[in-house]
C-alpha cells in the first residue's frame, strides 16, 4: 500500500525584483529606442513629467491651422509604404521636429549581414555543436529583410540535432543586432523589438498578434471596439508600432549610410562620456504629490497615485543607473583597447564579455545587455560597441591571438608559398607549428575574407 508523505524542504532561489527587471530592460536599450521608451512612459504615467519644451512642441498644434502629429486621421498612414520603407517613412512623415544629432556609422570594413551575425555568435557561450547549428541558421537568414527562411526540421536533420536544440540556437540569434533579425515573419519580428524595448502592454500585444491585418487596413475603430479600449490608446500603440523596423536587414542591403545616435563619445585623448544630450529632463509631478494630501480621495485612489509616483521614481533611477553602468563598462573596454586610437583595427586586442565581467564585477549577461545595440563615437568614426570585442585563440604560451593577427599570418604564408600553393590543411599545420591551433574551416573562412582564392585556383599555369 502506497503512503503519502509531506516533507518540508528549504531551498534558496533568486528572483529579480520588478525594479531590477525594469532596470535591465532600460540598460539594454540603445539611444533611439530609449527615447521611444521615455515617450511611452511619459504617455502612460501621469506622475512623470518632462521639464522644458520638447514635449510641448511635440503635442502642440503648431499655431493656428497647425496639426498635432499624434492625432493624424486613419487615412493618413500609408502602411504599404511603412512595410516598404520602415522607420525612414515614419520619421519623414511623423517627425516631432526634435533637433537630434545623428552620426554616420563607420567601420574600417563594413561586414555583410551574415558576417556580422557570425561575429556575434562567437561572443556567445555556445558549444561547438551549437555554433555549427548557428552558422547553418545564419545561412538561411535573408540578406534583404533579415528573416529566417529555413526549416527547423531540415537543419535538425542535417546537423544531427533535435528541433529543440535548433530552436534554442535560433532564439539566441534573435537577440543579435540588428534587433528583430532571425524572425520567421513580421509578427515575430515586431514582437522581438517590443520585448527588447521592455514594453508590456496587453493592448499592443493583441494588436500585433491578432489584429495586424486591421492595422494594415487602418481599421482602428474596429480594433478599439474589439479590444474594448479607447481609440486614443489604440492610436498611441499604432504610433509606437510606426517606430519599429519591419525589415531589420535593410541597413545591410543598401548602399546609403546608416545613421545612429551614439551612446558613448570618446575624445582623442581617450576620455569616455555617456551621451545624455538627447535625453529629456524628467521630474515627478508636483500635482500628483499634492493630490496625496487631498483627504477627499478614497484609499484606492491614493493607492493608485502612490503606485504611479513610485514607478516614476524607479524609472528615473533606472535611467541614472544606465548611464553610470555604461560609463564603467566602456571605460574598462577602452582600457583594454587603448591602442585603437593610434592604430585602428590593427590595434584591437582579443577581448571577451567574460574579461569585462570579471573586472567590473557585473554578471556577463549584464555586460551583454549593456553593449548590445550601442554605438560609440570616436575620432576614427562611429562603431558598434561589440566591434571592440575581438574573439581570439590561445597560442602554446596561453596568450590569445586575435583573428586579425591570424589573418596576417595566413596572408604571409600564402605570399611566401612559392610555386606549389598551400591548401587550407597545410596552412592549418603551419599555424599549429607556430603555436596557433585553428580549425581548417576557420582557415578557409579567414582566407576567403582576405579575398584569397583556394589553392586549386592559385595554381600557376
Amino acid at each position: 500500500m502506497l503512503k503519502q508523505q509531506i516533507e518540508a524542504k528549504i531551498a534558496q532561489q533568486m528572483f529579480l525584483s520588478p525594479f531590477l527587471r525594469e532596470e535591465l530592460k532600460i540598460l539594454q536599450l540603445p539611444n533611439l529606442n530609449l527615447l521611444d521608451r521615455i515617450d511611452i512612459e511619459l504617455m502612460e504615467n501621469p506622475a512623470l513629467e518632462e521639464e522644458g519644451s520638447r514635449l510641448e512642441s511635440f503635442t502642440s498644434t503648431g499655431g493656428e491651422g497647425g496639426k498635432d502629429s499624434s492625432t493624424y486621421t486613419e487615412d493618413e498612414m500609408d502602411w504599404g509604404k511603412f512595410f516598404e520603407h520602415g522607420k525612414d517613412y515614419s520619421a519623414e512623415r511623423f517627425s516631432s521636429g526634435e533637433d537630434i544629432e545623428y552620426e554616420p556609422l563607420i567601420a574600417t570594413e563594413t561586414p555583410s549581414l551574415p558576417q556580422f551575425l557570425l561575429n556575434q555568435i562567437q561572443l556567445e557561450k555556445l558549444s561547438c555543436k551549437e555554433i555549427s547549428i548557428g552558422e547553418m541558421i545564419i545561412s538561411y537568414v535573408d540578406e534583404d529583410d533579415g528573416y529566417f527562411k529555413g526549416s527547423i526540421d531540415e537543419i535538425a536533420a542535417i546537423s544531427h540535432a533535435t528541433t529543440g536544440e535548433v530552436e534554442r540556437v535560433l532564439s539566441v540569434i534573435q537577440t543579435f543586432e540588428p534587433t528583430g533579425v532571425g524572425a520567421r515573419d513580421i509578427i515575430e519580428c515586431l514582437n522581438i523589438q517590443i520585448q527588447e524595448l521592455g514594453v508590456n502592454d496587453s493592448c499592443l500585444s493583441e494588436i500585433v498578434n491578432k489584429y495586424f491585418e486591421e492595422v494594415r487596413e487602418n481599421n482602428f475603430d474596429l480594433i478599439a471596439e474589439r479590444l474594448n479600449a479607447s481609440k486614443e490608446h489604440v492610436m498611441k500603440m499604432i504610433e509606437f508600432l510606426k517606430k519599429l523596423e519591419p525589415k531589420p536587414a535593410r541597413i545591410y542591403s543598401c548602399s546609403r549610410p546608416r545613421y545612429v545616435i551614439p551612446d558613448i563619445i570618446m575624445s582623442r585623448e581617450g576620455d569616455i562620456t555617456v551621451n545624455n544630450s538627447f535625453i529629456p529632463s524628467l521630474k515627478i509631478s508636483s500635482y500628483c504629490q499634492l493630490l496625496l494630501k487631498n483627504n477627499n480621495l478614497s484609499k484606492e485612489e491614493k493607492g493608485y497615485i502612490k503606485e504611479k509616483l513610485n514607478k516614476a521614481v524607479e524609472f528615473m533611477k533606472a535611467l541614472e543607473n544606465r548611464g553610470s553602468t555604461l560609463q564603467v563598462i566602456c571605460k574598462t573596454i577602452f582600457e583594454h583597447q587603448h591602442n585603437f586610437l593610434n592604430h585602428g583595427e590593427k590595434g584591437l586586442d582579443p577581448l571577451t564579455l567574460s574579461d569585462i565581467s570579471k573586472e567590473v564585477q557585473l554578471h556577463e549577461s549584464t555586460i551583454s545587455r549593456s553593449v548590445s545595440n550601442k554605438y560609440v563615437k570616436t575620432p576614427l568614426g562611429t562603431f558598434p560597441l561589440k566591434y571592440f570585442f575581438v574573439s581570439g585563440v590561445k597560442d602554446n604560451e596561453g596568450t590569445r591571438v586575435s583573428p586579425l593577427n591570424i589573418k596576417t599570418k595566413i596572408h604571409d604564408l600564402i605570399k611566401e608559398e612559392g610555386s606549389k600553393p598551400l591548401n587550407d590543411g597545410e596552412i592549418e599545420d603551419l599555424l599549429m607549428k607556430d603555436g596557433i591551433t585553428v580549425a581548417r574551416r576557420t582557415v578557409a573562412k579567414y582566407r576567403e575574407e582576405l579575398g584569397i582564392p583556394s589553392a586549386s585556383k592559385r595554381k600557376k599555369i
